[in-house]
């Protein structure tokens, strides 16, 4: 079995008051979707796959060349986001698990169960 996991990670978080995207602020020591990233390497059989805004560019300066990015061109919703991923993992994996990249907590042992 191939395991990909994708990552939401679109989004300005605007509730959060803050000009910093909300899956940049820090949990930690660590920014929230660093722990999320760190968490689906430890479980996938390729590169997460992120999906982000299309001026958003902060999760791609920090996680650098270790994921495969996907640009939701507009802010459509979580289930336009996984469909913007589809293609990605298609004919690349038996089994995918769509996740938030805000939630710094999740842990390893959470995604295996899912799988």
């Amino acid at each position: 079995m191939t395991l990909a996991v994708v990552l939401l990670a679109a989004g300005k978080g605007k509730r959060m008051l803050s000009k910093t995207q909300k899956i940049l602020h820090e949990v930690g020591g660590k920014p929230m979707v660093q722990h999320v990233f760190e968490t689906a390497v430890s479980v996938a059989d390729m590169p997460p796959i992120l999906v982000v805004g299309p001026d958003e560019t902060g999760v791609q300066d920090l996680l650098g060349d270790g994921a495969k990015y996907v640009v939701q061109p507009e802010a459509l919703g979580t289930g336009h986001a996984a469909q913007m991923a589809a293609p990605s993992a298609d004919g690349r994996s038996d089994q995918v698990i769509v996740t938030y990249g805000d939630m710094p907590l999740l842990r390893a042992e959470t995604l295996r169960r899912q799988a």
